[in-house]
């Protein structure tokens, strides 16, 4: 078989480029003769337009949809490029929309369509529909109006089939509109007789009449029969068809077709009697759903001749004449209808379930609960602390839920835990409800607690944590000061100020401090939720006697440890008391009568534990009558469930409404199908744009995006001296990675092209002054399209047409690109000029093991396609601990680095620490070292702030001596995003490091982003706050929520702690290497893979020759992703593979298999 070379210009369109135009098939498809146009409105719903749409995409069209309110979550219009809703809510019905012809051909004139398909069905044969099309100066996909006229009408297509000699099948010469003319027609040719429609369709407006007695009933009554008269399978070509009669039938289709100058694709249809005598039927003047196997047999795409011969094209120029059309095989079409044959064989709807088709081609922190009753005494607490200090924690909590921890015993304790474990961190909670709050966790720092809880000022104290500010003054100028600036820390109080009064509808309105708590125990956090039961049970008038209540509900209980569940059981008996008015005695009396509340049957049964002290007897047994008693952690135990029974009995309602509930409750229990989808949008409303204001106060205008910016430096001068005019800048720029990296660590990578687009404008203005807008590359383009069903490519070059001004920055993965194993060399280099004529200026190019060779071939091509070389050193470990000789990346492994980047005459140098672990003092000692070796050479550093430290390490950065960091919108920024890019303006301004943006126009900014975030709030992964376990397992923060979210799929969500100790273990066993996509994920594999299968590194490697690895660790240990800094962990790699090969060079330059 012949084969034929296939470059990246025949699959990539640069019609939309810089460069000059290339000759690719797309290209030649859209810039020929035949098309010369550029967007296609589909007035259809469902298959339909998703079909058109496909053979418009291949064509390189910009395709439409429209579609009724009821559709706005149909498939079709997420297929398009464009969405655009017809009319109002509730102007049209559902269907009607699709047949208001006015309001689609408006929205094709506004939105630029230059053609509209109407698809089959609605407006399809409409003829006064196609004039106004091209009234309105539009291409109509079809036949001409006339033709329209003249064969939509049944009546008249038979007269014109008359006219031109082609046999009919015997009927009245026109429409008939009395009994009598059908009586006359049926005494010459008998029946039985169809009835039908002069503009009826797809088996509507047909009726059978079988005998003289049904004729009248039957004429007179309108009838729609859907399948009963609709064509159910298929066959083409017609295997039994005669080829005289066969080219008989072709020769009077084709007459037919040039009597009226019949344009475009149609349908003649014929009936063939037993002696192969034909009749002609109809002609139907548009695309059909048979049209399909027509396809098939004949390899000719019918909706792409559409289109070009609606454009100008002829069948000449399409390859379409006679002589060129064969027929190939034979092809079926089945049309499926769902019936439910109990309910007379009525059409019935469900889900389909499944289709089978043919195919070839954090810190650990324990906490240990207060209570000051005697029961509780110290030395119980110092048991219990060793007992904890025995599991290998690093921090002890104590927690005092219901602020019942006064100064002296707080002194009393910690004193005493700090004498026995001088070494041991401490940390303390409580609440402020008795007004002691400040006084107990001032007492506690000066007894030795390293850390005590506060709140912001706003809402602080009473059932809340004390004040910051007040516990901040009540250390100031000791040298127990937490070192926090008082005047920041109030001046961040005004915003909760106001969130207060915004969340006032909520409060409990609490008078004041209740030292009552010393005697109730009441926590904090259940207080308020008590008083709103209280009200909502009647007995809000009998909060004294609640609270009472509740003292007598804990001793009946044995004095628990009151919190959350336990807490609740507590609550639950003292409000089932009030509320039926018992006394302790009469609880005591009449416990195996009473009807007890489910949470205290739950408690005394032991599924919540073993009380300090043991259960409350004989209540216990009195409560409980006889059900189960557990004396020991309680486990899983379920009842096995007979699902196909419970199937069976769910199947047995039809009802419709019961069908919609069962959709429901899917919904409700299962979540979304969108994979990654958890919950609802927290955002429903129509986003506001920011407006962005110059300085004399009026509004800067931002219809047109602002040509100011770094990048006409580029463009005017070229990459070298653009990075001469960055390194020579006296401030220190920032690059926003809002577009890419921000949203693809905190939000699963999901942000769409349109919510990108939309605040483009406004982004060009407000930073102009950026050093580059991080947009492109990395996983964006992998979830653009497996996730998204976007084109990342088109949306590159839509972005860069909004925001011309800002230099465009991608990730590229060295020779890899953007996939996650390497490519040819000539693939790299073809992809990056791809990405540069599409936008692309810079090109931060690393590589997952930081191997130069990898590197290189990444920086090669981005010379050659006149990008800006950004090459990479990617930062691991914890420089600033390297004496121990485990930790392999020291200052000198980075400077030698450094040196052999110089070597690839690179011009800017990127420092990447994926995981957020480069500290503020390693930052300026590393920065600092290598701007001493290189004063001339600009230097870019990228974090994440996954420990919260990342402003403190950008400005160190920035004072050591980096031209750019990395910052994200406040909105989207922390944890394992980057640091918020107005914390480092605001570390920096007033410097000579300001950046030169206008921080009002930051923060107008985020508006936008802020509400987006709720908008995508169903893919976050719901960080609790900043991780310092970080240093230990080094997880990368675009890596750490896709790792929670696999979690939970593979079923170990509750084993995160086990995981993320399970990451640095397979670091270690895969000796300590670089991560970063993709050998982070190789890590991470690895990990999951030990948790999985509860294997110990020492398991894995006493079990190496046998265990199934994951793919991915078997490709690292071959070499497919390079050689790793210190070589490959031997005996591991030998007994892993097993024998497979090894490579010990650069994937690409091996011939492989």
């Amino acid at each position: 078989m012949a084969q034929t070379a296939v470059t990246f210009s025949d699959v990539f369109d640069d019609s939309d480029g810089d460069a000059p135009k290339g000759q690719s098939i797309h290209h030649i498809r859209a810039n020929s003769s035949i098309m010369q146009l550029k967007k296609i409105l589909v007035a259809n719903r469902g298959e339909i337009p998703i079909r058109i749409f496909r053979t418009a995409h291949e064509l390189s069209l910009h395709t439409i949809a429209v579609f009724s309110y009821e559709d706005r979550l149909s498939m079709h219009r997420q297929k398009a490029d464009e969405a655009y809703v017809i009319g109002k809510r509730g102007q049209y019905t559902p269907v009607g929309a699709y047949l208001a012809g006015d309001e689609i051909i408006k929205i094709a004139v506004e939105h630029g369509a230059q053609m509209i398909h109407p698809g089959y069905g609605f407006l399809s044969e409409n003829a006064g529909f196609a004039r106004n099309v091209e009234k309105a100066g539009l291409i109509f996909v079809g036949p001409s109006p006339d033709v329209i006229d003249s064969l939509g009408d049944k009546v008249s297509a038979r007269k014109l089939a008359i006219a031109a000699d082609v046999p009919v099948v015997p009927g009245t010469e026109g429409a008939v509109a009395t009994f009598e003319e059908v009586k006359t027609f049926t005494d010459q040719y008998g029946f039985p007789i169809i009835i039908k429609a002069a503009y009826g369709g797809g088996g509507r407006g047909m009726r059978v009449v079988r005998e003289q007695e049904s004729l009248k009933e039957s004429f007179e009554r309108a009838t729609s029969v859907q399948r009963r008269h609709q064509k159910v399978v298929e066959i083409a070509p017609a295997k039994d068809l005669p080829v005289e009669t066969r080219d008989a039938i072709l020769a009077d289709a084709v007459k037919l077709a040039k009597s009226v100058n019949y344009r475009n694709a149609g349908t003649a249809e014929f009936l063939v009697d037993q002696q192969n005598r034909y009749y002609f039927i109809e002609i139907n003047p548009r695309i059909q759903v048979e049209h399909t196997i027509t396809e098939e047999i004949t390899g000719i795409d019918i909706v792409a001749a559409q289109i070009q011969i609606a454009a100008g094209a002829t069948l000449e120029q399409l390859g379409l004449t006679q002589d060129r059309i064969s027929t190939r095989g034979f092809a079926i079409q089945c049309r499926i209808t769902t019936e439910d044959p109990v309910k007379a064989v009525h059409k019935a709807g469900g889900v389909v379930e499944a289709v089978a088709c043919y195919s070839g081609d954090m810190l650990v922190c324990t906490f240990f609960l207060f209570n000051p009753n005697k029961k509780y005494n110290l030395q119980y607490y110092l048991d219990l602390v060793d007992k904890l200090v025995a599991l290998d924690i690093h921090v002890l909590g104590i927690k005092d839920m219901a602020g019942v921890l006064k100064p002296h015993a707080a002194t009393l304790l910690i004193g005493a835990i700090r004498e026995k474990y001088p070494d041991l961190p401490i940390h303390v909670h409580t609440h402020d409800s008795a007004g002691t709050g400040v006084a107990s966790m001032v007492a506690c720092a000066k007894a030795g607690a390293d850390a005590v809880d506060a709140a912001t000022d706003s809402l602080s104290g009473m059932t809340s944590q004390p004040s910051i500010n007040a516990i901040l003054a009540s250390l100031e100028g000791s040298d127990l000061d937490p070192g926090l600036n008082p005047a920041h820390v109030r001046a961040l109080d005004t915003y909760w100020s106001q969130l207060r009064l915004l969340y006032s509808p909520f409060e409990a309105h609490l008078a004041g401090p209740d030292p009552e708590v010393y005697e109730h125990e009441i926590p904090g956090g259940q207080l308020t939720n008590m008083m709103f039961q209280a009200q909502q049970l009647g007995l809000g008038t009998q909060w004294a006697e609640t609270k009472k209540a509740y003292e007598h509900a804990n001793d009946l209980l044995g004095d628990i440890v009151k919190v959350t569940p336990t807490s609740k059981v507590v609550g639950d008996l003292a409000q089932f008391m009030v509320s039926n008015k018992l006394s302790p005695e009469d609880v005591k009396a009449r416990a195996g009568e009473l009807d007890f509340p489910g949470s205290v049957l739950e408690f005394l049964e032991g599924m919540m534990g073993q009380p300090f002290g043991g259960f409350p007897e004989p209540l216990r047994s009195d409560a409980l009558r006889g059900r189960r008693k557990l004396d020991a952690r309680p486990g899983l135990s379920l009842e096995p469930v007979d699902f196909v029974k419970v199937k069976r009995e769910l199947g047995k309602n039809q009802n419709r409404a019961q069908k919609l509930l069962s959709y429901l409750g899917d919904v409700a229990v299962n979540g979304s199908r969108i994979k990654g989808q958890v919950g609802e949008p927290k955002f429903k409303g129509d986003i506001i744009q920011p407006i962005l204001l110059n300085p004399d106060g009026s509004k800067l205008d931002t219809s047109a995006p602002a040509t100011k910016g770094w990048r006409q430096i580029l463009l005017d001068q070229g990459p070298k001296a653009f990075a001469k005019a960055v390194r020579e800048y006296k401030g220190c720029l920032l690059m926003d990675t809002t577009w890419r990296d921000a949203h693809q660590s905190l939000l699963a990578t999901r942000v769409r092209t349109v919510d990108l687009l939309n605040i483009a404008h406004e982004t060009s203005h407000a930073l102009s002054n950026l050093y580059s807008l991080e947009c492109w590359g990395g996983a964006t383009f992998d979830v653009a399209m497996r996730f998204l069903y976007e084109d990342p490519w088109d949306r590159l070059r839509r972005m860069r047409k909004l925001v011309p001004n800002i230099p465009f920055q991608m990730l590229l993965r060295g020779a890899n690109g953007v996939a996650y194993s390497s490519l040819p060399d000539n693939a790299i280099e073809q992809f990056v000029d791809q990405a540069k004529k599409c936008g692309v200026d810079i090109f931060r190019v690393f590589d997952a093991l930081n191997d130069v060779s990898q590197i290189e071939v990444g920086v090669k091509a981005v010379h050659k396609a006149g990008g800006v070389v950004e090459a990479v050193a990617c930062y691991s470990g914890d420089m600033l601990v390297c004496t121990n000789p485990n930790k392999k990346y020291n200052l000198q492994y980075y400077l030698d680095l450094v040196d052999k980047l110089v070597a690839l005459d690179i011009h800017v140098l990127g420092i990447k620490d994926m995981a957020g672990v480069l500290k503020p003092h390693a930052a300026t000692l590393l920065i600092g070292a290598i701007r001493e070796k290189y004063p001339d050479l600009p230097i870019h550093v990228h974090t994440h702030d996954s420990a919260g430290t990342g402003v403190a390490s950008m400005v160190a950065c920035a004072k050591a001596g980096a031209d750019a960091v990395d910052a994200a919108t406040d909105s989207l920024s922390g944890m394992t995003s980057q640091p918020s890019i107005n914390a480092i303006l605001a570390s920096l301004e007033g410097s000579d490091l300001d950046p030169g943006l206008n921080p009002a126009h930051v923060r107008a900014l985020d508006t936008y982003w802020s509400q987006l975030r709720l908008l995508y709030s169903p893919f976050e992964a719901h960080l609790a706050g900043p991780d310092p376990e970080v240093y230990e397992h080094e997880i990368p923060g675009g890596q750490l929520t896709n790792m929670m979210f696999q979690a939970q799929q593979l079923g170990l969500g509750t084993q995160w702690a086990e995981t993320k100790k399970a990451y640095e273990h397979a670091n270690d066993l895969l000796g300590d290497i670089v991560k970063v996509t993709p050998t982070s994920k190789v890590v991470g594999d690895l990990a999951q893979f030990m948790v999985s299968n509860k294997l110990s590194p020492e398991d894995v490697k006493a079990r190496a020759g046998e265990l199934d690895f994951p793919g991915s660790v078997l490709e690292f240990l071959e070499g497919m992703m390079g050689q790793p800094f210190g070589g490959f962990p031997e005996p591991l790699r030998s007994d892993a593979l097993r024998g497979r090969r090894k490579l010990d060079a650069r994937p690409a330059v091996l011939s492989l298999e």
